[in-house]
């Protein structure tokens, strides 16, 4: 499964309203608790909303024109599903660690790149952690989506 966020579609098939309704609702609270506050399972699951609609809006943002940090929001999305990294690393991603102690149980952390532990608190290691872009590109993503929908008429 090397892109599991290529389905082809696009804004004139019916997916694209429910998929950007359901993403605005997870962003929607994920905005009001608070980015810094939310859990990293909630971060990884609005980090995948924010995968499949730049899937969905793939066309439209191929051919959209955006500066500033909107562009990089944009380029560091769009190059993190085909596995590249806009540098610099520390400021455009987040380490999502998965962590699991004697008994089995798991835990989960996102932390700033720098932050290296290979052991946690109550007796858990560290299995397994992925680069997963910062949630500061949300927002600008956010703004794009809602731009690509109101010029596509996406309506209910």
């Amino acid at each position: 499964m090397d892109n599991i966020f290529e389905f082809g579609f696009s804004v004139f098939t019916g997916n694209a309203y429910t998929s950007l309704l359901r993403y605005l609702s997870k962003y929607e609270k994920a905005e009001k608790k608070g980015f810094e506050n939310i859990t990293p399972r909630d971060a990884m699951e609005i980090g995948f909303e924010t995968m499949f609609m730049s899937q969905i809006f793939g066309k439209e943002l191929s051919k959209m024109e955006v500066e500033g940090p909107e562009k990089l929001a944009l380029n560091i999305v769009m190059k993190y599903k085909h596995r590249e990294l806009i540098e610099p690393l520390e400021k455009n991603y987040l380490m999502f660690s998965i962590w699991r102690n004697k008994e089995g149980f798991l835990k989960y952390t996102l932390d700033e790149i720098r932050k290296e532990n290979s052991t946690m608190e109550e007796g858990f290691e560290k299995v397994d952690c992925y680069l997963v872009p910062s949630l500061k590109v949300l927002p600008y993503l956010k703004q794009i989506f809602l731009k690509i929908a109101h010029e596509n008429n996406i309506h209910q």
